[in-house]
């Protein structure tokens, strides 16, 4: 006990047991009253009933190289059990756990414990961390895997260990990382630069060496599993130019701007206790910290690696660690590991910036700075993220309340339409199938449905995450026996009995489709939508109309736009031959600058740059193929809602063919010119 007092006393025991105090406070709070999100319900309703068949099936299945990540997530549900809060608390205890990891590393590189707290720190509440706080997926996903590489690159700097133990355990820890998840690719060099300065000899050389070909030979084999696995139930990544450049942008945003973007005031009213209480807090907070660097200086002085060391190997992480996901889309979870040679990097500046240790008085005036403006405004922060995470799980349990007094246990299907896509910044329905997966928690059974569906004249058209899933991914459900639950406000939902379809010309009459009979569903719901068919008879083709054939025999004849009040008239005359499967197009009508006029696939933007898109139905169904007459030609008449003025320069048509209620499969791509 004596001995603890006196490293008390002395300042080395005040970092950990301060990050870990700031740690409950900042997120023990929200933990009880967190639930599920996003892509937790699959994974719940799978793994939560203890099969480890089940499990095994999963490990097979999931995105090839992310195996572990399965394994790793049916282990923690078999000790914790299935309740969302064992999963926040084993986060919350990760979360924490790696900020001591981070402390511990700045110590093995040398730095004063007052630096290595600041470091530690930020990296606990850094504000673009919220989704691994709060997000039950991200536990096993980003906070176990940044666990297992930061115990790495610790093993293999501690020069205590022989040679041969702390090059085994690294590549122990890093395997059980990489196939985790596998934003810890590039990571590698790294732990042979930990590696490189206890080598001495030939002999040890060659065995770093032998280190780093091992590690290549896992990134080898995990680039031959995502290639070729024959399955992946979670996408495969697809590169390209545009799809890099864009992720490599929001790396930079979503790293750069909490460091002088103030904590909304919006955000701050979303805790019960007010905005001035989680200001106080953070504070408190701020204080409590700034007063752990300040005590926890060593004395005598401790010899630290230089600034652009430590510089460059912060900078080097940061760009390793973000760059697996150039190659797909970078989300709010992926900025956790970055964010730490980031900060590494940051607060190696401000040392080489800071007066000489001896001037302990101007030392302590620099870490206050750094702790009130960083360190406070990202725990305000990240103390009212807590809280908009809280209030979008309350509002997903009141729907599994609710869909579940409204909609029969039995429902095949199920969609919900106007529900918020966040809570401050948290996920509430953003993902497609979040309703539907909710209620086939709460029902036992496979449910159909989406997210939002877009509207057509005989169903819906929803679930279709072109740019994510590829352009097959578009999935369509007829309006019989549909079960629609519409968002009201306040966490009400009602069931739709009937539905209202609408177009912002008051010109063209509203369309009414009974949904049905059950007295829970006794709401009629108005829709107003985009797109909608005015008229359609038979004619003769169009002498010398200019024609855009497309592969299955279909062609598209003398298309023509005209602007109308609040949009645009569009009139498509195809022909057919005689037993042609059903099709739908979606169509893109261009300005004279090449800017979108009105957008047949109807994008939504995503707050991670992401869009999923929504296939908004041109032809659908209006009369069967067997109704085809060779040599006829079958003209419409289409209103569309102007996104802005502007003369249409082209008309973009891709055609779709559908079997039944099945995927659609894409049948061909043309562009046709309007004269």
């Amino acid at each position: 006990m004596r001995g603890f007092l006196d490293r008390l006393r002395g300042g080395s025991l005040l970092p950990p047991l301060a990050l870990c105090v700031i740690g409950l406070a900042l997120f023990g709070g929200t933990a009880p009253f967190a639930g599920l999100h996003l892509d937790d319900h699959g994974f719940h309703e799978r793994l939560s009933n203890g099969d480890w068949a089940a499990i095994w099936r999963d490990f097979l299945s999931y995105v090839p190289g992310r195996n572990l990540y399965i394994l790793y997530y049916g282990a923690i549900y078999k000790v914790l059990g299935p309740a969302p809060i064992g999963l926040h608390l084993f986060g919350l205890i990760l979360d924490i756990l790696n900020s001591l990891l981070a402390y511990a590393f700045a110590r093995q590189f040398e730095l004063d414990r007052a630096w290595g707290l600041a470091f530690a720190g930020l990296f606990l509440v850094y504000p673009n961390h919220a989704e691994t706080h709060f997000w039950t997926s991200a536990v096993a996903m980003n906070l176990l895997s940044t666990t297992f590489v930061l115990a790495a690159l610790l093993a293999a700097g501690t020069k205590r260990l022989g040679f041969g133990v702390r090059s085994a355990l690294a590549f122990v820890l890093y395997f059980l990382a990489f196939f985790d998840y596998d934003q810890v690719f590039f990571l590698w060099p790294l732990l042979v630069w930990r590696l490189w300065p206890g080598s001495s000899g030939l002999k040890e050389r060659m065995k770093v060496l032998w280190f780093a070909s091992a590690c290549l030979t896992l990134n080898l084999a995990h680039a031959l599993l995502r290639v070729f696995s024959p399955v992946s139930s979670g996408g495969r990544p697809v590169p390209t130019p545009g799809v890099a450049l864009s992720a490599a942008r929001n790396a930079l945003e979503n790293t750069l701007v909490p460091m002088h973007k103030l904590p909304s005031w919006k955000l701050l009213h979303s805790w019960a206790g007010g905005p001035w209480a989680t200001v106080g807090l953070a504070a408190a907070l701020s204080g409590m910290w700034l007063a752990a660097v300040s005590l926890s200086s060593d004395r005598g002085g401790v010899r630290r690696r230089t600034p652009l060391e430590l510089v460059v190997f912060g900078a080097a992480w940061f760009g390793l660690a973000y760059a697996p996901n150039l190659f797909w889309y970078v989300s709010a979870r992926h900025n956790y590991l970055p964010s730490f040679g980031f900060l590494l990097a940051v607060v190696a500046i401000v040392m080489s910036l800071a007066p000489p240790e001896a001037d302990a008085r101007a030392t302590r005036r620099v870490a206050a700075a750094v702790g009130f403006l960083a360190f406070g405004l990202a725990a305000a922060e990240g103390f009212a993220a807590g809280e908009s995470w809280r209030r979008s799980a309350a509002l997903l349990e009141s729907f599994q309340r609710q869909a579940w007094a409204l909609v029969p246990h039995d429902a095949g299907n199920l969609f919900v339409w106007g529900a918020p896509l966040s809570i401050g910044g948290a996920p509430a329905f953003r993902a497609p199938g979040e309703g539907p997966s909710l209620f086939s928690q709460l029902s036992r059974r496979s449910v159909v449905g989406g997210q939002s569906p877009a509207f057509g004249r005989r169903g819906v058209f929803f679930d279709n995450q072109v740019d994510f899933l590829g352009r097959d991914a578009v999935r369509r459900h007829g309006y019989p026996g549909m079960n629609l639950m519409f968002y009201k406000g306040s966490g009400e939902f009602g069931c739709a009995g009937t539905l209202e379809l609408r177009t912002a010309d008051a010109a063209i009459p509203a369309r009414s489709i009974r949904l049905s009979e059950r007295p829970s569903c006794a709401e009629t719901l108005k829709i107003e939508v985009p797109v909608w068919l005015v008229s359609s008879d038979e004619s003769a083709v169009p002498a010398g109309a200019p024609a855009a054939s497309f592969s299955n025999g279909v062609v598209l004849r003398g298309p023509s736009a005209a602007p109308v009040e609040k949009g645009w008239k569009l009139t498509l005359t195809w022909t057919a031959p005689k037993g042609t499967v059903d099709f739908a197009a979606a169509v893109v009508l261009k300005d004279s600058s090449g800017g979108i006029v009105t957008d047949g696939v109807y994008a939504e933007q995503h707050p991670e740059g992401r869009s999923h898109a929504a296939l908004w139905p041109l032809f659908d169904d209006e009369r069967p193929p067997s109704s085809w007459s060779a040599g006829r030609a079958f003209r419409e008449t289409w209103y569309l809602q102007a996104k802005g003025p502007g003369r249409p320069a082209a008309a973009e048509i891709t055609l779709y063919a559908v079997d039944g209620d099945a995927p659609w499969r894409r049948i061909d791509r043309r562009e046709a010119a309007l004269p």
